[in-house]
């Protein structure tokens, strides 16, 4: 992970330069605009390389360092994701380190496989405080960034794809991977496409989750081929993370799987670094097998 890590940052330093800048989350569209605008003259792999260090290597710093309670490895960790977001904008990985702060309370305070639906309970409190505070304060900020953006949108667009592509012809990955050998029958890849249809704006990526994107794709032919492949992915990740520290392996695949709500699964895979985060965690320092208490006593911190 350390070759990784400092591979990507000097890569990152050469083509983009450093710079550390707190924008706020009114103004990262503009940022977006420039990222995007700075990609055309960069190499390919280029943006994949920002999405694994802002998905995956700077979440792993913070991950490791909440696990193992080290200041260093956390102030390394918020600088890296202050640093992706300096130059992408992108509000997910400022947010991760609020997310990854709150998994691991979690993890220490519910071991027992309770994590997921105290999670839940504890989102419907949050959207619930976040609509009072809203009201109070006469305004909708917080519940557009944590309730509409994180929540709603990918949900409705989740919708939006399938009236659309119910009517229309399926894209085949033709926008993709299968682009050089696929017809594609639209101008603009079906993201854009859903935004400039529901909501009249071409320059709007409507982004919705992997059975969206299956389903515009191949249909519910799709939707089935895209459910047995993650179960596959996660099936594999189960069993790596068995011989590993269990509360680094929770939290490193974190924000790559909340990235599921929003994306395709390819795309998730490889531009968000979900593979990526099987490859780390492949190579992280072997524990050996444990017994169902000791695996709790992991998860408790002991």
């Amino acid at each position: 992970m350390t070759l990784l890590t400092v591979g990507g940052l000097s890569y990152f330093a050469i083509t983009f330069g450093v710079q550390f800048r707190v924008v706020s989350f009114d103004d990262v569209y503009d940022v977006r605009r420039d990222y995007t605008d700075s990609l055309k003259d960069v190499n390919p792999v280029g943006p994949y390389i920002v999405g694994w260090i802002g998905y995956v290597l700077g979440p792993a710093l913070l991950a490791t360092g909440l696990v193992r309670r080290s200041p260093l490895l956390l102030v390394a960790g918020g600088a890296v994701q202050l640093l992706i977001y300096s130059l992408t904008g992108f509000k997910s990985v400022m947010v991760s380190i609020l997310l990854l702060a709150v998994l691991a309370q979690l993890s220490r305070r519910f071991p027992e496989g309770m994590v997921g639906p105290r999670l839940v309970g504890y989102t419907a409190v949050g959207v619930g405080l976040i609509t009072f505070l809203d009201f109070v304060s006469d305004g909708v900020a917080l519940s557009s960034l944590f309730v509409r953006r994180l929540m709603l949108s990918a949900g409705i667009n989740s919708y939006n794809y399938y009236d659309y592509f119910a009517r229309n012809p399926k894209v085949h990955l033709g926008h993709s991977v299968l682009a050089e050998i696929v017809d594609y029958p639209y101008q603009v890849s079906p993201a854009h496409l859903i935004g400039e249809v529901y909501y009249g704006n071409s320059e709007m990526s409507a982004n919705a989750n992997i059975w969206a994107d299956a389903y515009a794709n191949f249909g519910l032919a799709g939707m089935i081929l895209c459910t047995v492949l993650l179960g596959g992915v996660f099936i594999v990740y189960d069993g790596l993370a068995q011989q590993r520290d269990l509360r680094i392996s929770a939290l490193l695949i974190a924000l790559p799987g909340f990235t599921l709500c929003n994306s395709g699964l390819l795309t998730s895979l490889l531009t968000h670094g979900l593979l990526l985060a099987m490859v780390v965690l492949a190579f992280m320092p072997w524990s050996g097998p444990r017994t169902r208490s000791q695996q709790s006593r992991v998860l408790a911190g002991e």
